[in-house]
């Protein structure tokens, strides 16, 4: 009986969501959204992870060329008293110490980078005059940065809090929601989004950047891959998904975005590994031939959308593009100041921009880790790859366990996180919200599966002495 009303609920919870998201894009307006939020999340936490995901995805939407949106913001204060109240009635687990001193030290560059943004004034006055805006409040930004990070830190406690049953739960709702989500901002996109004259017609979802937009749909591509290569679903989940998959290319190939087309095909090869690890030979060679076939038929179809269109004309005719005068300016500006860079700011990649490459719109580095290096200098840079490398090696870890448990859903957000950091590369992601959630399960993840020694409260019993050489190794 009660798992028939958890059921129930759950239903309830995921028409009203979908509905909620469908009609908040229609009106260019999240109100329809944040009134579901609350509601949706104290009848059942599961869609906490869902629905964080879901918001920052659709924010540009919202926003306008002159003003973003605040609806993410708006929806973090709303969700405040219920994650606190969680906190208080869960707080047994302890988050490793090494865990906490990446985020500790990632707060310690953000001021160390305000510092330094003082100490060239002339950053905020060249930026702002121009532009005949006011002076440019960096203190609130940075104030903003710190606050972030904090609440990824109490949402990763959270996580491992709620517990392993949880994540299964929350990983497999968002999977099942996936393919809806996809085909919900799909269909909105096709129908109400602005289409552009260049390269035959780029389509524009909202003021969103159509790298960021489409690097964060790409990384959900997991998911849509899994619920239809999962054995147990059901072949209408599994057409949802794979009709989804279909959408997310498509729209993709409208949008002219050449990280997003890259970030697809990653994620891809990603997931097939995934999925055909555990399969027989004769099953993975079926599926390898399937997907090239597929992969040289749409090539065919979309050889004339804007996103091919554009690629061509950027490789030939630009010469790849200005993403190349971004990228020499990033190299002058670390010659200028290599050690702390030149302010832990947007503004100062902008300004380094209008210094070294005037003839391009001022824009931060079209690259994620080029512009930690910009703003923070090398030694930001340091850390920020070992920030990085530790989520992609706790993420393989899950990768591996996963395939080798046949558990798969456990990998999912390693693969989103790293097919993220990967469109990185070429645009910036350095405090994209989704980036950080995704970064947050990878180490729930880890610390609950993999280092379950290290994630509860210290007690003061006498310790076992080992009687065998295996109890001397660490855990695995």
């Amino acid at each position: 009986m009660f798992g028939s009303i958890k059921n129930t609920i759950r239903l309830f919870n995921s028409l009203l969501l979908l509905a909620a998201l469908a009609l908040s894009l229609y009106m260019n307006d999240s109100t329809y959204i944040l009134i579901v939020l609350l509601p949706i999340v104290v009848l059942d936490r599961s869609f906490l992870i869902p629905i964080l995901f879901t918001i920052p995805t659709v924010e540009g939407v919202y926003a306008t060329d002159t003003t973003s949106s605040n609806s993410e913001t708006i929806a973090i204060a709303m969700l405040i008293p219920v994650l606190a109240y969680d906190l208080l009635k869960r707080n047994k687990r302890m988050i490793p110490f090494k865990v906490v001193a990446l985020y500790l030290i990632f707060i310690i560059m953000v001021f160390v980078g305000f510092i330094v943004y003082k100490r060239h004034p002339e950053i905020s006055k060249t930026i702002a005059i121009p532009s005949h805006l006011p002076y440019i409040p960096v203190l609130g930004r940075v104030l903003a940065k710190i606050l972030k990070i904090t609440f990824f830190l109490v949402y990763l406690k959270l996580l491992i809090n709620y517990g392993k049953e949880y994540i299964y739960e929350a990983l497999n709702l968002f999977r099942a929601l996936s393919p809806y989500i996809i085909l919900t901002i799909a269909g909105y996109t096709l129908m109400f989004g602005t289409v552009g004259t260049q390269f035959g017609g780029v389509l524009h979802f909202g003021a969103a950047s159509h790298g960021d937009f489409t690097a964060s749909l790409d990384a959900l591509g997991v998911f849509l891959y899994l619920a239809f290569f999962e054995r147990n679903n059901r072949y209408f989940e599994k057409f949802m998904a794979l009709a989804a998959i279909g959408a997310l290319l498509y729209l993709i190939m409208q949008m002219g975005s050449r990280n997003g087309l890259l970030s697809f095909g990653f994620v891809t090869v990603l997931s097939g590994y995934l999925v055909m690890r555990n399969r027989s030979w004769s099953y993975q060679l079926i599926l390898v031939t399937t997907a090239f076939v597929a992969g040289v038929t749409a090539l065919y179809f979309f050889q004339d959308s804007p996103t091919m269109q554009r690629a061509i004309y950027e490789m030939t005719v630009e010469s790849g593009g200005e993403r190349l005068d971004y990228w020499y300016v990033g190299g002058q500006a670390l010659k200028d100041a290599p050690v702390l860079g030149m302010g832990g700011d947007e503004t100062a990649s902008l300004y380094a921009v209008g210094r070294w490459s005037p003839s391009v719109e001022d824009h931060v580095m079209h690259n994620t880790f080029l512009e930690v290096a910009v703003e923070y200098g090398f030694l930001g840079l340091f850390f920020y790859l070992i920030f990085v490398y530790t989520i992609l090696r706790w993420g393989y870890k899950q990768l591996m366990y996963a395939i080798k448990t046949d558990d798969l859903i456990l990998a999912t957000p390693a693969i989103a996180y790293t097919v993220s950091i990967m469109a990185g590369m070429f645009i910036s992601r350095v405090w994209d919200t989704t980036l950080w959630y995704y970064l947050g399960i990878v180490f729930a993840i880890g610390i609950l599966w993999f280092y379950p020694a290290v994630s509860t409260r210290k007690r003061f019993v006498r310790k076992k002495k080992p009687e065998t050489s295996s109890e001397l190794l660490p855990a695995q």
